[in-house]
């Protein structure tokens, strides 16, 4: 009778290990940066309703370029990784005023728009329209 009770308990954990499915917690990848811009990003972008003289943007392969009132705000050598769908953290060396690494961050809203974070911390997002 010891020997039936060993068999079946051996029996059922061997059945429930490879039936049942495991139940560990997947392992968190951290976002990857990759080099460049992301391509639905480059090109000429100004500020909604606002005429492209006055605040607009210029997306290229490894740079960002920030046109407004001010002088010309200016990343080289950009990074970006992707942070949710459709929203990006953009990377990159500013070299025209404090000449240091800058983070930026962009929402994709639709193929011809996107949304800007400012470029200073407590700045709204600025909503921006394909040239």
């Amino acid at each position: 009778m010891t020997h039936f009770k060993t068999l079946s308990t051996l029996l059922i954990t061997a059945l429930s290990l490879t039936v049942l499915p495991t139940t560990t917690a997947p392992v968190a990848q951290a976002a990857t940066w990759h080099r460049g811009t992301p391509k639905a990003l480059q090109g000429k972008w100004r500020l909604g309703s606002v005429t492209t003289a006055f605040v607009h943007l210029k997306v290229t392969k490894t740079r960002f370029y920030f046109y407004s009132f001010g002088p010309l705000y200016y990343l080289k050598n950009v990074r970006y990784r992707q942070v949710k769908p459709h929203t990006y953290q953009i990377r990159g060396y500013e070299y025209s005023h404090q000449k240091m690494t800058d983070t930026l961050n962009i929402r994709r809203q639709k193929p011809q728009s996107f949304q800007f974070k400012g470029i200073y911390p407590n700045d709204s997002w600025l909503d921006f329209n394909r040239r």
